[in-house]
């Protein structure tokens, strides 16, 4: 995955979404990554420059 975690934060940015889905090449969902996971992750050490998959939450509850 080649998006970044300031690609991400971007997103949101731009979107004014509460989160942004993480999805492989073909579109399945391996996460969900919101401004808390990414305040996180950057505290925890993740670079702005990492994959934005290194602070995503990788088992997200989903409902329909």
């Amino acid at each position: 995955m080649s998006t970044t975690l300031r690609d991400a934060i971007a997103m949101i940015e731009r979107t004014r979404d509460i989160i942004v889905a993480v999805v492989d090449e073909d579109r399945r969902l391996l996460g969900i990554l919101s401004d808390g996971d990414i305040r996180r992750g950057i505290l925890a050490g993740v670079g702005l420059e990492s994959p934005a998959a290194a602070a995503m939450t990788r088992d997200p509850i989903c409902g329909s």
